[in-house]
């Protein structure tokens, strides 16, 4: 129960206000209900309280983005990743973005950072596969397209982009 559990964080929240952890969890809570400005002011909190918490600056990043606020959500991914080096979202997340903005080249050296740390992972792999997609790469785009179908052989987006990518280097 969703309001159950609002009403537990607030009473957490004024047990003990600068519990960073608390504001975390209440903005990703207003989240889940896709109550993106709510969530934006918890996670802001948290990252006020704490602003060594990586977690909460990702979800301040998912946020921003959800709002449609594309420059802070990249602030906030940045700081999670200065933060935290190895965590694969806020890599992935970025890379996404900056795919969006046709920044193919930083895109790729974030999904490749991330795909350091999680190898077997199929989003990292297909985003890989996408964005050499969109450099024209065909052979790199369809190499990581397979890897991706080997971890999620269930995948119809995979095998679309796996058989639209053999027409391409066909052709």
């Amino acid at each position: 129960n969703l309001d159950a559990a609002e009403q537990e964080f607030l009473s957490a929240i004024t047990l003990s206000p600068s519990f960073s952890v608390s504001y975390n969890n209440l903005g990703s809570l207003y989240a889940l209900k896709n109550d993106y400005p709510r969530a934006l002011e918890a996670h802001f909190k948290a990252v006020s309280r704490n602003p060594f918490f990586a977690r909460a600056w990702f979800n301040l990043g998912l946020d921003y983005r959800m709002l449609n606020r594309t420059q802070d959500a990249i602030t906030a991914y940045r700081a999670a990743i200065g933060l935290d080096a190895s965590y694969v979202s806020p890599l992935v997340n970025l890379g996404s973005l900056y795919l969006s903005e046709n920044r193919t080249g930083d895109a790729i050296a974030l999904f490749s950072r991330a795909h350091d740390l999680d190898k077997e992972n199929p989003e990292i792999l297909f985003n890989l596969g996408f964005a050499y997609l969109k450099r024209e790469d065909y052979q790199t785009a369809l190499s990581f397209f397979e890897k991706a179908a080997k971890y999620d052989p269930h995948s119809e987006k995979i095998a679309y982009f796996i058989s639209r990518t053999r027409e391409l280097t066909e052709s």
